[in-house]
């Protein structure tokens, strides 16, 4: 049986900019740490993904400048340092319909492989 838990780095909508969605600002994402840490503490996951350049960046403890540096691979890390041990991540990019990024062959290719790593450890 297998569980899926759904948080966000912020836990509540930051407003809209140019019917965008505001990207939450590092003061919102640090007041709402606490909130995220207790979150996964209690789930206790075998596997985190994050989704989106800023919660994988976050979650890995790692900057990086392109989505094509870190998808279609996967990481031993304790995610958002919430945990005190290493567990499987397998980064996503965003879905947001605003991102043409997954319209690029090889970008295609990248989500295909990271898609096909999660379900090869969801099995």
């Amino acid at each position: 049986e297998k569980y899926f838990l759904y948080s966000a780095l912020a836990d509540y909508f930051p407003g809209s900019k140019n019917g965008s969605h505001l990207v939450p600002t590092t003061d919102e994402i640090i007041r709402e740490r606490p909130r995220l840490i207790n979150t996964i503490r209690k789930f206790n996951p075998e596997i985190i993904v994050p989704i989106g350049k800023l919660s994988i960046s976050h979650c890995l403890k790692k900057d990086f400048n392109l989505l094509t540096e870190i998808l279609g691979k996967k990481y031993e890390v304790d995610p958002y340092q919430a945990l005190g041990r290493s567990i499987l991540v397998i980064p996503l990019p965003h879905p947001s319909g605003a991102s043409t990024w997954h319209h690029h062959p090889d970008h295609k290719k990248l989500l295909l492989k990271s898609l096909n790593l999660l379900e090869i450890h969801l099995s």
